[in-house]
């Protein structure tokens, strides 16, 4: 060594190691902090923060020391000048594996952004900006190329078995407000009804979300189909939490409520439903979390 070379430890001992016949089948990096251009039909290119999952695999037993500054840079340089496409992921594993000849047949890439998008309001003709969290991966393994993309939606919950015990004291506080009348009017049942004493009980709600992952189909890949994928999700669900709302919103919100009661099964099954057969999008894997307002732990279902 000279002395202006610099040490490679990875290299020097190599011949030494004594699991040398033992391969291993991700080594890399994680939670590279990182920027990608995405792509708008409307409003152009512009940068998002993300976060990168880059590996490869050790083939050969005795290597170690991957070039995990050439996976950085290859990163970086990919994302932050050409728009984000599952087309971009696959030029950045298929370099991954040209810097990795000598020890790697297999590669894998995850990025993880939010994906922004407009909402509209329900009923005011407002609009507000709500960001959703994506995860796309590809992996290229031994020349097989692997597309998924991982979506989180959050929506809200009214439980069904709340609802109902709700109506229940309702309807026995009637009877006990009117027990002495033989004939109540109709004027009187009204003004009951938005009365304090009209709604002595209210179900639990929460705040809950779903994951769903899917394999995108041929020409699935535009940032309008993840939107579109997204809108689908919301739609499924019935009552997509909102951004911007006035009172008639909130009314209207509180009606999809009561119209869309569910359990964690219940949302499951919509989501699982509505994606078994998809011509679009092949679905992976899906879960739904209920973040219970009347326990401390969730109510969870996993598809």
């Amino acid at each position: 060594m000279s002395k202006t070379s610099l040490p490679d430890v990875a290299k020097e001992n190599a011949a030494t190691l004594q699991d040398q016949a033992l391969s291993l089948k991700w080594v890399g990096m994680q939670d590279i902090e990182a920027r990608l251009l995405w792509p708008h039909r409307e409003s152009g290119n512009y940068f998002l923060p993300a976060r990168a999952q880059v590996q490869v695999s050790l083939d050969k037993g005795n290597h170690r020391g991957i070039h995990m500054s050439r996976l950085f840079l290859i990163v970086q340089e990919k994302l932050n000048s050409l728009p984000f496409s599952f087309q971009l992921m696959e030029d950045i594993l298929n370099e991954s594996l040209f810097t990795h000849a000598d020890s790697s047949q297999s590669a894998r890439l995850q990025i993880n952004f939010e994906i922004p998008k407009v909402q509209k309001s329900l009923k005011s003709g407002l609009s507000g900006s709500r960001n959703y969290p994506a995860a796309f991966e590809v992996k290229n393994v031994q020349g097989q190329m692997q597309s998924s993309v991982e979506l989180t939606v959050l929506y809200s919950s009214t439980c069904p078995a709340s609802a109902a015990l709700s109506r229940q004291l309702m309807q026995n506080h009637f009877h006990e407000t009117f027990a002495q009348q033989d004939m109540v009017s109709r004027s009187s049942i009204e003004q009951w009804l938005l009365s304090k004493e009209g709604l002595i009980a209210t179900p639990h709600a929460q705040r809950s979300w779903a994951k769903i992952k899917v394999q995108p189909g041929p020409q699935m890949g535009r940032p309008e189909d993840f939107e579109n994928l997204i809108n689908e999700i919301e739609k499924t669900l019935g009552t997509p939490v909102q951004s911007a709302v006035k009172r008639i919103d909130e009314q209207e919100f509180a009606r999809l409520n009561g119209e869309n009661m569910m359990f964690c099964e219940d949302a499951a099954r919509k989501l699982k439903g509505h994606f078994s057969d998809h011509p679009q999008w092949k679905l992976l894997s899906g879960e739904v979390h209920h973040v219970e307002s009347l326990h401390p732990h969730e109510a969870v279902a996993f598809f």
